[in-house]
């Protein structure tokens, strides 16, 4: 078994992994585990983020509606999916068959992770669950674009499946980049710079947008990597990082545990 993440969210890392990585790496997924937490989806259904880990059934079911087109994009890719929920020790069973009540409307799978409280046996069934979804026929590569299409086309296309968009708008700047990137010889693979907070390149709007534009301000040309990089809304395309990495303050000690990691001190 080799698993993978991709990370951000199905709409970005998921899409990047399936569109770029599979086809280059000549392999397509068995299975698909989409995580969810109660948190993130009663913030898509519009709770503030201070009071996400509150009971609201409401703004929970609001929010099931961005966890759907998750779903409904990878059965219109063919990938047989499990969702998994990060278990939090003040998530309420009410709240939680209502995300596994909606993975079954989907006829989903939905299983329940609790690896940070107990380490690997809390994911044990989880593991199961993706192993009994793979265990089908292999689905076969269902992609979002063609490498022949056009730049514009195969943003479409990304923008369409995977964020549920009506259109992709490209600012002045974007098609003279294009322009420029046709003409050095093209660029086989969309690379999307986008918020990880919303579908839409609006990182305010949560749920499930529908009736909406995706805009591209610029295109950048990764010439070696072979990808058109579009620049969608207002973000930095490198995370910041502090002077002193993380990893310095990690330690193993005699007796073999591990210590300095998140929040273990």
């Amino acid at each position: 078994w080799v698993v993978t993440e991709g990370g951000f969210g199905l709409d970005l890392g998921g899409e990047k992994f399936l569109d770029i990585k599979c086809r280059v790496a000549d392999t397509w997924p068995t299975a698909v585990l989409l995580v969810a937490t109660l948190r993130a989806l009663k913030m898509h259904g519009g709770a503030p983020v201070a009071e996400a880990r509150r009971p609201n059934s409401a703004a929970l079911e609001r929010g099931l509606d961005h966890l759907d087109k998750h779903l409904e994009t990878l059965s219109a890719l063919g990938l047989p999916a499990v969702v998994c929920i990060n278990r939090f020790p003040d998530d309420t069973e009410e709240e939680l068959e209502l995300v596994v009540a909606q993975a079954k409307r989907r006829s989903v799978a939905c299983t329940m992770s609790e690896a940070f409280a107990k380490g690997g046996e809390g994911s044990l069934h989880v593991a199961n669950a993706v192993v009994e979804a793979a265990e089908g026929a292999a689905p076969a590569p269902r992609h979002a674009y063609e490498l022949g299409a056009s730049i514009p086309e195969k943003m479409s296309a990304i923008a369409k499946l995977f964020y549920g968009a009506d259109r992709v708008e490209l600012s002045s700047k974007a098609k003279k980049d294009i322009e420029r990137i046709d003409a050095a010889g093209g660029a086989p693979f969309v690379c999307m710079a986008k918020t990880q907070l919303s579908l839409s390149d609006d990182p305010a709007r949560v749920g499930r947008p529908r009736d909406f534009a995706i805009t591209v301000r610029e295109v950048r040309h990764a010439a070696g990597a072979g990808f058109a990089v579009a620049l969608t809304g207002e973000l930095m395309t490198m995370p910041g990082l502090p002077r002193e990495p993380a990893a310095q303050n990690v330690r193993v000690l005699p007796d073999g545990r591990i210590i300095g990691m998140m929040q273990n001190g």
